[in-house]
């Protein structure tokens, strides 16, 4: 901590988020601290540190370290998703979907759930256990792609294949569901 703080007086963003990171889990250099944790993250995302930015976000929509504000979550993951951010896509998905912290628009829900499709697409066709089973939850839930069972149980098994507890986890819910 000592010396992302020096990082920090020299202007560091990454040593401005590193520092939040530190106090939200604790270590052996700081007890943890949510409070201070927001602190050094707004920090970083005000000088446009994308993960801060992401993290900001969900201490707000959770009223983790602060009070829970959903109009200053939904501010947060809309600056680190036009970065590019996968995370804030989806969660932007999300409070567009459910109008959190912003008017419910279900054509800018699927916008930004169709941003982290594209990419979480890509990723499961690469074989990543993750992806696969976050493409079958798109399925399930019609969430950037039009609901559909079928899709969404061909991406849990090859998550499934790859030993992804939820992906296994939920075939034999929705298995179940069907007797």
């Amino acid at each position: 901590i000592k010396w992302y703080k020096k990082a920090a007086e020299q202007g560091h963003k990454d040593a401005l988020f590193r520092i939040g990171f530190c106090y939200y889990y604790g270590d052996e250099s700081v007890t943890q601290n949510r409070t201070e944790a927001v602190k050094w993250y707004k920090k970083a995302a005000e000088q446009g540190e994308v993960v801060a930015q992401y993290l900001l976000g969900c201490c707000y929509k959770d009223g983790d370290g602060v009070s829970q504000n959903y109009t200053e979550a939904f501010k947060w993951f809309q600056k680190s998703a036009e970065q590019g951010d996968i995370g804030s896509q989806n969660k932007l998905g999300e409070f567009y979907r459910d109008g959190k912290g912003v008017d419910k628009d279900i054509t800018q829900a699927k916008k930004w759930f169709q941003k982290a499709y594209e990419y979480y697409d890509q990723s499961a066709r690469a074989g990543f256990a993750d992806a696969q089973y976050k493409l079958g939850v798109y399925y399930l839930n019609g969430n950037g792609v039009d609901k559909d069972i079928t899709q969404a149980k061909e991406w849990f098994q090859k998550a499934a294949k790859n030993n992804y507890q939820e992906a296994i986890d939920i075939l034999k819910k929705l298995e179940s569901n069907e007797k």
